[in-house]
């Protein structure tokens, strides 16, 4: 649990808010960050939609969607990526 005064300053020394939930909710973080002036980037569901409009979407389901989106967001290409799996990175980082 943060307090009122901390959650400000963490929204403040932020560059967006990613929000992977897959739960319909009030949207309350989603809202506060908008207050805050924040990008979001957020799942591709009606929800969000209906609550913000989100800079970046992504499929919350896939890791590879959502990482996607955060280079999108961060002025980088996610054209002519070779996607691996975590076991075949471990592979290679280990030989």
């Amino acid at each position: 649990n943060v307090g009122q005064e901390e959650l400000r300053q963490i929204y403040h020394d932020s560059r967006a808010l990613i929000f992977p939930s897959t739960m319909e909710s009030l949207g309350l973080p989603l809202l506060e960050a908008q207050a805050a002036g924040l990008p979001i980037l957020a799942g591709e569901l009606d929800y969000v939609r209906d609550v913000v409009e989100p800079v970046q979407t992504f499929d919350p389901a896939s890791a590879i969607s959502i990482s996607r989106a955060v280079k999108r967001f961060l002025g980088g290409t996610v054209e002519n990526e070779i996607i691996i799996t975590a076991d075949d990175f471990l592979q290679k980082v280990q030989s």
